[in-house]
């Protein structure tokens, strides 16, 4: 506030979603899928056993 005058809150802007799909989004996919991939090499391959769809 200065001199009575109040500036208006910040607000979510497309850069931030983007940013956010790119910086937490996009290591999440990645992430999930890397554990996908070793869990169906377990399964696979450890276990001799089905994993999911591919049967």
């Amino acid at each position: 506030m200065v001199c009575g005058v109040e500036a208006p809150p910040p607000r979510p802007t497309l850069w931030a979603v983007w940013y956010a799909l790119l910086l937490v989004g996009l290591p999440a996919v990645g992430f999930l899928a890397l554990l996908d991939l070793v869990l169906y090499a377990i399964f696979r391959f450890g276990l001799d056993r089905c994993y999911g769809l591919w049967c």
